[in-house]
């Protein structure tokens, strides 16, 4: 068995777009937008080895999350 984290939960700031002034003729974007994800602030590299059937070994490597925070979506 191997042990996986992940981050899940809520932010407490607000998801909002906001208009965009331009002095040219085309308006590439019309918006901006700003909003907070809940996403992996610290973690680790990990491995663990696994056995095939007929007995081969791999070896298989992942991020462990430690911590969560809230920081600006991309």
């Amino acid at each position: 068995m191997v042990l996986l984290a992940r981050c899940e939960g809520h932010c407490s700031h607000t998801t909002r777009s906001d208009p965009l002034i331009s002095f040219s003729s085309v308006l590439k974007q019309p918006f901006k937008s700003s909003c907070s994800c809940c996403r992996p602030h610290t973690s680790k590299l990990k491995a663990v080895r696994l056995r095939c059937s007929g007995g081969t070994r791999i070896t298989a490597t992942y991020r462990y999350i430690l911590a969560c925070n809230c920081e600006e979506c991309s």
